[in-house]
Protein backbone atom coordinates (compact mmCIF):
# COMPACT_ATOMS: atom_id res chain seq x y z
CA UNK A 1 0.00 0.00 0.00
CA UNK A 2 3.36 2.44 0.53
CA UNK A 3 5.02 1.30 -2.44
CA UNK A 4 7.19 -0.77 -0.19
CA UNK A 5 8.25 2.28 0.80
CA UNK A 6 9.95 1.50 4.48
CA UNK A 7 10.00 5.33 6.07
CA UNK A 8 6.28 6.00 4.80
CA UNK A 9 4.04 7.39 8.12
CA UNK A 10 1.62 4.21 8.34
CA UNK A 11 4.55 1.33 8.04
CA UNK A 12 6.58 3.09 10.45
CA UNK A 13 3.21 3.57 12.75
CA UNK A 14 2.76 0.09 12.84
CA UNK A 15 5.73 -1.20 12.92
CA UNK A 16 6.36 0.58 16.01
CA UNK A 17 3.47 -1.69 17.67
CA UNK A 18 4.79 -4.62 16.04
CA UNK A 19 8.01 -4.05 18.17
CA UNK A 20 6.03 -3.31 20.96
CA UNK A 21 3.62 -6.38 20.59
CA UNK A 22 6.66 -8.49 20.18
CA UNK A 23 8.41 -7.78 23.36
CA UNK A 24 5.19 -8.14 25.31
CA UNK A 25 4.58 -10.87 23.93
CA UNK A 26 7.54 -12.87 25.26
CA UNK A 27 6.62 -11.66 28.48
CA UNK A 28 3.29 -12.67 28.38
CA UNK A 29 3.82 -14.77 31.19
CA UNK A 30 6.00 -13.22 33.52
CA UNK A 31 3.11 -10.10 33.66
CA UNK A 32 0.61 -11.64 33.25
CA UNK A 33 -0.70 -9.58 30.37
CA UNK A 34 -4.24 -11.15 29.24
CA UNK A 35 -4.95 -8.12 27.00
CA UNK A 36 -8.59 -6.85 27.24
CA UNK A 37 -10.77 -7.19 23.93
CA UNK A 38 -11.40 -3.32 24.15
CA UNK A 39 -7.52 -2.61 24.40
CA UNK A 40 -6.73 -5.13 21.45
CA UNK A 41 -9.67 -3.42 19.19
CA UNK A 42 -8.33 0.15 20.30
CA UNK A 43 -4.37 -0.38 19.09
CA UNK A 44 -6.06 -2.45 16.27
CA UNK A 45 -8.14 -0.71 14.81
CA UNK A 46 -5.95 2.68 15.39
CA UNK A 47 -3.29 0.69 13.47
CA UNK A 48 -5.76 0.23 10.52
CA UNK A 49 -7.01 3.41 10.45
CA UNK A 50 -3.82 5.40 10.21
CA UNK A 51 -3.11 3.30 7.42
CA UNK A 52 -6.59 3.68 5.67
CA UNK A 53 -5.76 7.63 5.64
CA UNK A 54 -2.67 7.53 5.13
CA UNK A 55 -3.46 5.48 1.47
CA UNK A 56 -6.05 7.75 0.85
CA UNK A 57 -3.97 10.74 1.36
CA UNK A 58 -1.10 9.06 -1.05
CA UNK A 59 -3.90 8.34 -3.60
CA UNK A 60 -5.35 11.98 -3.43
CA UNK A 61 -1.70 13.32 -3.46
CA UNK A 62 -0.11 10.79 -6.52
CA UNK A 63 -3.16 10.88 -8.78
CA UNK A 64 -5.23 14.67 -8.58
CA UNK A 65 -2.74 16.77 -6.80
CA UNK A 66 0.57 16.49 -8.18
CA UNK A 67 0.79 13.93 -10.56
CA UNK A 68 4.53 13.47 -9.73
CA UNK A 69 6.61 11.66 -12.00
CA UNK A 70 10.55 10.71 -10.97
CA UNK A 71 12.97 11.70 -13.67
CA UNK A 72 15.92 10.19 -12.57
CA UNK A 73 18.37 12.25 -15.32
CA UNK A 74 16.53 15.84 -13.69
CA UNK A 75 17.22 14.94 -10.07
CA UNK A 76 20.78 14.73 -10.75
CA UNK A 77 20.77 17.64 -12.95
CA UNK A 78 18.78 19.02 -10.26
CA UNK A 79 20.64 18.46 -7.15
CA UNK A 80 24.07 17.64 -8.62
CA UNK A 81 27.33 18.30 -6.97
CA UNK A 82 27.63 20.30 -3.62
CA UNK A 83 30.42 22.49 -2.95
CA UNK A 84 31.30 20.95 0.21
CA UNK A 85 35.32 21.55 -0.20
CA UNK A 86 34.83 25.32 -0.99
CA UNK A 87 36.51 27.22 1.44
CA UNK A 88 33.92 29.61 2.49
CA UNK A 89 31.45 27.13 3.01
CA UNK A 90 34.00 24.99 5.46
CA UNK A 91 34.83 28.24 7.17
CA UNK A 92 31.24 28.76 7.56
CA UNK A 93 30.40 25.91 9.14
CA UNK A 94 33.38 25.80 11.20
CA UNK A 95 32.54 28.90 12.85
CA UNK A 96 28.83 27.68 14.07
CA UNK A 97 30.06 24.05 15.08
CA UNK A 98 32.16 26.24 17.34
CA UNK A 99 29.62 28.13 18.58
CA UNK A 100 27.26 25.26 19.02
CA UNK A 101 30.00 23.95 21.44
CA UNK A 102 30.10 27.14 23.46
CA UNK A 103 26.53 26.88 23.62
CA UNK A 104 26.78 23.12 24.66
CA UNK A 105 28.84 24.63 27.70
CA UNK A 106 26.90 27.19 28.66
CA UNK A 107 23.91 24.91 28.45
CA UNK A 108 25.31 22.50 31.00
CA UNK A 109 26.95 25.34 32.89
CA UNK A 110 22.99 26.71 33.62
CA UNK A 111 21.67 22.97 34.13
CA UNK A 112 24.30 22.85 37.06
CA UNK A 113 23.52 26.08 38.49
CA UNK A 114 19.93 25.45 38.52
CA UNK A 115 19.88 22.20 40.06
CA UNK A 116 22.75 23.23 42.53
CA UNK A 117 24.65 20.80 41.65
CA UNK A 118 28.38 20.04 41.24
CA UNK A 119 28.82 16.73 39.32
CA UNK A 120 27.43 17.68 35.70
CA UNK A 121 25.70 13.71 35.63
CA UNK A 122 24.16 14.03 38.68
CA UNK A 123 22.60 17.93 37.14
CA UNK A 124 21.42 15.76 34.62
CA UNK A 125 19.45 13.73 36.34
CA UNK A 126 18.18 15.83 38.93
CA UNK A 127 16.51 18.07 36.05
CA UNK A 128 15.13 15.26 34.42
CA UNK A 129 13.58 14.08 36.78
CA UNK A 130 11.81 17.24 37.77
CA UNK A 131 11.01 17.95 34.12
CA UNK A 132 9.11 14.67 33.95
CA UNK A 133 7.48 14.89 36.85
CA UNK A 134 9.15 12.26 39.36
CA UNK A 135 10.19 14.89 42.08
CA UNK A 136 8.07 17.83 43.39
CA UNK A 137 11.48 20.11 42.41
CA UNK A 138 10.74 22.37 39.49
CA UNK A 139 14.02 23.97 38.02
CA UNK A 140 13.97 26.40 34.97
CA UNK A 141 16.39 27.39 32.46
CA UNK A 142 16.57 30.69 31.19
CA UNK A 143 15.05 31.25 28.03
CA UNK A 144 18.50 31.70 25.80
CA UNK A 145 19.43 28.48 27.13
CA UNK A 146 16.31 26.70 25.55
CA UNK A 147 17.16 29.14 22.35
CA UNK A 148 20.69 27.44 22.75
CA UNK A 149 19.06 23.66 22.71
CA UNK A 150 16.89 24.72 19.84
CA UNK A 151 19.71 25.91 17.43
CA UNK A 152 21.85 23.12 18.02
CA UNK A 153 19.01 20.77 17.72
CA UNK A 154 17.26 22.42 14.30
CA UNK A 155 20.84 22.78 12.48
CA UNK A 156 21.96 19.19 13.64
CA UNK A 157 19.01 18.21 11.22
CA UNK A 158 20.00 20.21 8.58
CA UNK A 159 23.69 19.18 8.90
CA UNK A 160 22.56 15.48 9.18
CA UNK A 161 20.71 15.78 5.67
CA UNK A 162 23.49 17.77 4.11
CA UNK A 163 25.75 15.21 5.35
CA UNK A 164 23.88 12.22 4.12
CA UNK A 165 23.23 13.84 1.15
CA UNK A 166 27.14 14.23 0.21
CA UNK A 167 27.81 10.91 0.97
CA UNK A 168 24.78 9.29 -1.36
CA UNK A 169 25.35 11.80 -4.55
CA UNK A 170 29.04 12.88 -3.99
CA UNK A 171 30.52 9.46 -2.61
CA UNK A 172 32.87 11.71 0.27
CA UNK A 173 32.72 11.36 3.58
CA UNK A 174 33.58 15.06 5.18
CA UNK A 175 34.61 15.44 8.78
CA UNK A 176 33.02 19.00 9.56
CA UNK A 177 29.79 17.82 8.36
CA UNK A 178 29.86 14.75 10.47
CA UNK A 179 31.15 16.37 13.69
CA UNK A 180 28.18 18.39 13.22
CA UNK A 181 25.62 15.75 12.84
CA UNK A 182 26.90 14.44 15.69
CA UNK A 183 26.86 17.59 18.11
CA UNK A 184 23.05 17.94 17.07
CA UNK A 185 22.41 13.98 18.03
CA UNK A 186 23.95 13.83 21.16
CA UNK A 187 23.67 17.25 22.65
CA UNK A 188 20.23 16.51 23.78
CA UNK A 189 21.29 14.13 26.78
CA UNK A 190 22.26 17.29 28.70
CA UNK A 191 18.54 17.03 29.55
CA UNK A 192 18.63 13.75 30.56
CA UNK A 193 16.92 11.68 28.26
CA UNK A 194 18.26 9.55 25.47
CA UNK A 195 14.76 10.13 23.32
CA UNK A 196 16.73 12.89 21.60
CA UNK A 197 19.93 10.53 20.66
CA UNK A 198 17.53 8.00 19.54
CA UNK A 199 15.37 10.97 17.91
CA UNK A 200 18.43 12.00 16.16
CA UNK A 201 19.55 8.24 14.98
CA UNK A 202 16.38 7.93 13.17
CA UNK A 203 16.68 11.11 11.31
CA UNK A 204 19.84 9.95 9.91
CA UNK A 205 18.43 6.66 8.76
CA UNK A 206 14.90 8.42 7.11
CA UNK A 207 17.09 10.70 5.47
CA UNK A 208 19.36 8.08 4.05
CA UNK A 209 16.30 6.38 3.10
CA UNK A 210 14.95 9.20 1.18
CA UNK A 211 18.01 10.55 -0.11
CA UNK A 212 19.28 6.46 -1.90
CA UNK A 213 15.72 6.58 -3.04
CA UNK A 214 15.57 10.10 -4.65
CA UNK A 215 18.13 9.38 -6.54
CA UNK A 216 17.15 5.55 -7.99
CA UNK A 217 13.64 7.31 -9.16
CA UNK A 218 12.02 6.09 -6.29
CA UNK A 219 11.99 2.18 -7.93
CA UNK A 220 12.11 0.44 -4.44
CA UNK A 221 12.81 -2.83 -6.05
CA UNK A 222 15.66 -3.56 -3.37
CA UNK A 223 14.81 -2.91 0.30
CA UNK A 224 16.73 -5.54 1.76
CA UNK A 225 19.83 -3.48 3.04
CA UNK A 226 17.41 -0.85 4.21
CA UNK A 227 16.33 -3.73 6.34
CA UNK A 228 19.31 -4.73 7.51
CA UNK A 229 20.61 -1.25 8.55
CA UNK A 230 17.40 -0.62 10.42
CA UNK A 231 17.51 -4.37 12.23
CA UNK A 232 21.55 -3.97 12.90
CA UNK A 233 20.78 -0.18 14.25
CA UNK A 234 17.98 -1.59 16.55
CA UNK A 235 19.83 -4.01 17.40
CA UNK A 236 22.56 -1.62 18.67
CA UNK A 237 20.42 0.45 20.31
CA UNK A 238 18.33 -2.23 22.87
CA UNK A 239 22.47 -3.73 23.67
CA UNK A 240 23.26 -0.18 24.41
CA UNK A 241 20.08 0.97 25.89
CA UNK A 242 21.04 0.41 29.54
CA UNK A 243 24.47 1.09 29.59
CA UNK A 244 23.61 4.25 28.25
CA UNK A 245 21.51 5.10 31.26
CA UNK A 246 24.54 5.25 33.07
CA UNK A 247 25.60 8.32 31.01
CA UNK A 248 22.87 10.56 32.27
CA UNK A 249 23.27 9.29 35.97
CA UNK A 250 20.35 6.54 36.17
CA UNK A 251 21.17 3.34 38.75
CA UNK A 252 20.00 0.46 36.62
CA UNK A 253 22.48 -2.02 37.75
CA UNK A 254 20.12 -3.85 39.76
CA UNK A 255 17.87 -4.54 36.74
CA UNK A 256 18.10 -7.59 34.65
CA UNK A 257 19.11 -6.71 31.14
CA UNK A 258 15.89 -8.71 29.57
CA UNK A 259 13.76 -6.92 31.83
CA UNK A 260 15.06 -3.07 31.41
CA UNK A 261 14.81 -3.80 27.64
CA UNK A 262 11.41 -5.18 27.88
CA UNK A 263 9.87 -2.75 30.14
CA UNK A 264 10.88 -0.04 27.57
CA UNK A 265 9.59 -1.24 24.67
CA UNK A 266 7.00 -3.78 25.42
CA UNK A 267 5.39 -2.84 28.77
CA UNK A 268 3.48 -0.14 27.33
CA UNK A 269 0.71 -2.72 25.73
CA UNK A 270 -0.04 -3.89 29.29
CA UNK A 271 0.09 -0.71 30.72
CA UNK A 272 -2.54 0.67 28.60
CA UNK A 273 -4.18 -2.61 29.19
CA UNK A 274 -4.41 -1.27 32.77
CA UNK A 275 -5.74 1.77 31.93
CA UNK A 276 -8.55 0.92 29.64
CA UNK A 277 -9.72 -2.01 32.14
CA UNK A 278 -10.27 0.65 34.73
CA UNK A 279 -12.68 2.01 32.20
CA UNK A 280 -12.39 5.18 33.83
CA UNK A 281 -11.87 7.65 30.69
CA UNK A 282 -12.77 10.35 29.31
CA UNK A 283 -11.39 11.87 32.63
CA UNK A 284 -12.07 15.72 32.39
CA UNK A 285 -9.41 17.94 33.76
CA UNK A 286 -9.23 22.14 34.48
CA UNK A 287 -8.48 22.61 30.69
CA UNK A 288 -9.06 20.81 27.15
CA UNK A 289 -7.10 18.20 26.24
CA UNK A 290 -4.59 18.72 29.39
CA UNK A 291 -2.91 15.08 28.69
CA UNK A 292 -2.77 15.12 24.38
CA UNK A 293 -2.11 18.83 24.30
CA UNK A 294 0.65 19.34 27.45
CA UNK A 295 3.18 21.01 25.46
CA UNK A 296 1.11 23.56 23.80
CA UNK A 297 -1.01 24.08 27.37
CA UNK A 298 2.53 25.01 28.84
CA UNK A 299 3.31 27.36 26.16
CA UNK A 300 0.09 29.04 26.53
CA UNK A 301 0.06 29.32 30.29
CA UNK A 302 3.90 30.90 30.40
CA UNK A 303 2.95 32.79 26.87
CA UNK A 304 -0.58 33.59 26.97
CA UNK A 305 -1.20 34.16 30.30
CA UNK A 306 -3.68 30.95 30.66
CA UNK A 307 -4.65 31.13 33.86
CA UNK A 308 -4.58 27.51 34.78
CA UNK A 309 -3.07 25.35 38.41
CA UNK A 310 -0.16 24.12 36.85
CA UNK A 311 0.33 20.21 36.34
CA UNK A 312 2.21 17.26 35.05
CA UNK A 313 1.40 14.38 33.21
CA UNK A 314 -0.83 11.67 34.73
CA UNK A 315 1.23 9.00 33.98
CA UNK A 316 0.91 6.41 37.31
CA UNK A 317 3.57 4.07 37.44
CA UNK A 318 1.98 0.29 37.43
CA UNK A 319 3.16 -2.79 38.75
CA UNK A 320 1.61 -6.32 37.13
CA UNK A 321 2.53 -9.66 38.74
CA UNK A 322 5.32 -8.29 41.09
CA UNK A 323 7.15 -6.58 38.21
CA UNK A 324 7.31 -2.97 37.70
CA UNK A 325 6.26 -1.86 34.42
CA UNK A 326 7.10 2.02 34.21
CA UNK A 327 4.84 4.12 33.70
CA UNK A 328 4.54 4.93 29.74
CA UNK A 329 1.64 3.35 27.79
CA UNK A 330 1.72 3.96 24.02
CA UNK A 331 0.17 7.02 22.05
CA UNK A 332 -3.49 6.28 22.94
CA UNK A 333 -3.49 6.59 26.17
CA UNK A 334 -3.80 10.72 26.43
CA UNK A 335 -6.08 10.18 23.82
CA UNK A 336 -8.70 8.08 25.80
CA UNK A 337 -7.83 9.69 29.14
CA UNK A 338 -8.79 13.12 27.58
CA UNK A 339 -11.38 12.24 25.29
CA UNK A 340 -12.53 8.86 25.31
CA UNK A 341 -13.15 6.85 22.06
CA UNK A 342 -13.75 9.55 19.72
CA UNK A 343 -10.56 11.11 20.90
CA UNK A 344 -8.57 8.31 19.99
CA UNK A 345 -10.33 8.16 15.81
CA UNK A 346 -10.69 11.83 15.37
CA UNK A 347 -6.70 12.40 16.42
CA UNK A 348 -5.76 9.17 14.74
CA UNK A 349 -7.15 10.43 11.74
CA UNK A 350 -5.38 14.12 11.97
CA UNK A 351 -1.81 12.64 12.60
CA UNK A 352 -2.11 10.41 9.71
CA UNK A 353 -3.54 13.10 7.49
CA UNK A 354 -0.50 15.80 8.36
CA UNK A 355 2.52 13.10 8.93
CA UNK A 356 1.42 11.05 5.21
CA UNK A 357 0.67 15.33 3.89
CA UNK A 358 4.36 16.56 4.85
CA UNK A 359 6.08 12.83 3.79
CA UNK A 360 4.29 13.58 0.17
CA UNK A 361 5.43 17.23 -0.10
CA UNK A 362 8.92 15.98 1.23
CA UNK A 363 9.79 13.58 -1.02
CA UNK A 364 8.75 16.05 -4.34
CA UNK A 365 10.81 18.49 -3.18
CA UNK A 366 14.58 17.64 -4.49
CA UNK A 367 14.70 20.99 -6.36
CA UNK A 368 15.72 22.49 -3.36
CA UNK A 369 19.56 21.24 -1.78
CA UNK A 370 17.51 21.44 1.76
CA UNK A 371 14.18 21.10 1.62
CA UNK A 372 12.15 22.62 5.07
CA UNK A 373 9.13 19.58 4.48
CA UNK A 374 12.12 16.91 3.99
CA UNK A 375 13.89 18.47 7.11
CA UNK A 376 10.63 18.51 9.54
CA UNK A 377 9.52 15.15 8.35
CA UNK A 378 12.82 13.27 8.70
CA UNK A 379 13.61 15.60 11.59
CA UNK A 380 10.61 15.56 13.54
CA UNK A 381 7.22 14.10 12.17
CA UNK A 382 9.14 10.16 11.47
CA UNK A 383 11.14 10.04 14.86
CA UNK A 384 7.70 10.72 16.33
CA UNK A 385 5.69 8.33 14.61
CA UNK A 386 8.34 5.44 15.31
CA UNK A 387 7.68 6.74 18.87
CA UNK A 388 4.01 5.94 19.62
CA UNK A 389 4.78 2.56 20.90
CA UNK A 390 5.71 5.04 23.71
CA UNK A 391 4.26 7.72 23.99
CA UNK A 392 2.08 10.92 22.73
CA UNK A 393 5.40 12.15 21.17
CA UNK A 394 3.42 13.38 17.69
CA UNK A 395 1.16 15.72 20.02
CA UNK A 396 3.67 16.68 22.69
CA UNK A 397 5.99 18.18 19.74
CA UNK A 398 3.47 20.62 18.87
CA UNK A 399 5.97 23.06 20.61
CA UNK A 400 4.95 26.39 18.90
CA UNK A 401 8.51 28.32 19.65
CA UNK A 402 11.02 25.11 18.51
CA UNK A 403 8.88 24.03 15.58
CA UNK A 404 8.81 27.84 14.28
CA UNK A 405 12.47 28.77 15.55
CA UNK A 406 13.89 25.41 13.79
CA UNK A 407 11.94 26.02 10.15
CA UNK A 408 13.92 30.27 10.61
CA UNK A 409 16.65 28.67 11.87
CA UNK A 410 16.61 26.14 8.48
CA UNK A 411 15.62 29.27 6.34
CA UNK A 412 18.40 30.57 7.17
CA UNK A 413 21.27 28.16 6.84
CA UNK A 414 20.02 27.30 3.43
CA UNK A 415 20.51 31.42 2.87
CA UNK A 416 23.68 31.56 4.42
CA UNK A 417 25.39 28.52 3.13
CA UNK A 418 24.88 29.69 -0.32
CA UNK A 419 27.75 27.11 -1.57
CA UNK A 420 24.81 24.14 -1.17
CA UNK A 421 22.81 25.74 -4.14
Amino acid sequence: MNDRELVAPSFLFSLSFFLASFFALINDKKWNIQLGWITYQIISFGIIEFILVCYIVKMIFKYFLIKRKYNNEIIMETVGETNINNSNFRFKLFIIEFLELIFIFIIAKSIKNVTGQTDIVQAINLYNSSTNGFNDLTFTLPTYVKLMQTFISAFGIFEQYIFVRDIIYNKRFEFLLFLGAMIGVLAPTLNGSRGGTIFGLITFIVFLYIVQEEKNGWNNKNNKKYILIGLLVTVILILLLQWSATLVGRNVDSINFEDYISTYIGAEIKNLDIFVKKGIYPIKGTVFGQQTFYTTIQFFMKHGNLNIPLYHLDLPYTVSNGYGLGNVYTTFYPWLYDFGYKGVVILTLIMAFCSELIYEISKTSYKRKVSIFRLFYGGTIAPCIVFSFFSNKFYESLDIIYITISIIIWIIANYFLKELR
